[in-house]
């Protein structure tokens, strides 16, 4: 299964959409995590980066209706992760 990880300029989970300076793509299967693809976020192309991952993981996802109607209609499961700021362990405690 293929995750999206939005990050900051420090590769840790962003704060919303505006901190947000690259989505991170991983392969989790079990508990092998795997880092696949960095893609740097354009508003444009953001709903192609990850349009084949099955969930999108950041700390709060704010965004504009239109992005966040696409997303969810591509039947990607929006997760907000305040435990923490890693990237890797936010894909573990899914």
């Amino acid at each position: 299964m293929l995750i999206a990880v939005t990050v900051d300029k420090e590769k840790q989970l962003s704060l919303n959409m505006e901190d947000t300076e690259h989505v991170l793509i991983f392969s989790r299967k079990f508990d092998r995590i795997k880092h696949i693809d960095t893609k740097h976020k354009v508003k444009e192309d953001f709903i192609n980066a990850i349009r084949d991952c099955k969930y999108i993981v950041s700390r709060h996802i704010h965004t504009d209706l239109e992005t966040s109607n696409a997303i969810t209609d591509l039947g990607i499961k929006i997760i907000s992760e305040l435990r923490t700021r890693d990237p890797f362990y936010a894909i573990r405690l899914i």
